[in-house]
């Protein structure tokens, strides 16, 4: 009787211990997904269109997963910024950029647009960016 109900709960154990395990793992997979380079193409709230804020070059961005960083360019300047992962959520810190003098506004509106996101979201080779549920960035993979 004692041997059935030891053996009961040390399945039990490793029965939660394996579903804890697959749980870690996807998320893990899920910022996986987000190494390598990602070229912006949708960008919400300025009047100005997409193409008339970015005419030459489209703002990037490159995940550095074991460094918790994040670097690119803006259209015009370089940029990093350190972030912070947990599940679907994302939270970058100010981020530091080179001081290239830059025409238009499509490096602020880019760069004030990172410090509003709060989630992201991989589907295949596209990475939104989400505030309140509400898509604000959308880029893909290059």
């Amino acid at each position: 009787m004692k041997k059935s109900i030891l053996i009961t709960v040390l399945a039990v154990i490793v029965l939660s211990s394996c579903s804890i395990f697959k749980k870690n793992a996807t998320q893990n997979n899920n910022a996986q997904n987000l190494d390598g380079t990602w070229v912006l193409t949708y960008i919400t709230g300025p009047r100005i269109t997409f193409e008339g804020l970015y005419p030459d070059k489209k703002p990037t961005m490159v995940f550095d997963l074991e460094n918790n960083k994040i670097g690119g360019n803006t259209s015009c300047n370089s940029y990093g910024s350190t972030i912070e992962l947990k599940k679907d959520k994302i939270k970058l810190e100010q981020p530091h950029s080179t001081m290239m003098a830059c025409e238009g506004s499509g490096e602020s509106v880019f760069l004030n647009m990172l410090m509003n996101i709060e989630s992201y979201k991989v589907t295949g080779d596209t990475l939104s960016f989400y505030k309140d549920d509400i898509e604000m960035m959308r880029f893909v993979k290059q």
